[in-house]
């Protein structure tokens, strides 16, 4: 997930990661992420 004008950059970070679902932050609030503009959101199924 990447923050408002950093959509390049997360598209960059998740083909580095071989990600392949991608967005906008969603349900998320800047102030959780201390600064950061790329957010990556790990679970398991």
């Amino acid at each position: 997930m990447y923050a408002r004008g950093y959509e390049a950059e997360g598209l960059r970070l998740a083909r580095d990661l071989h990600v392949q679902v991608v967005g906008p932050l969603d349900g998320l609030k800047p102030s959780a992420l201390h600064g950061g503009k790329l957010a990556v959101v790990l679970g398991a199924a």
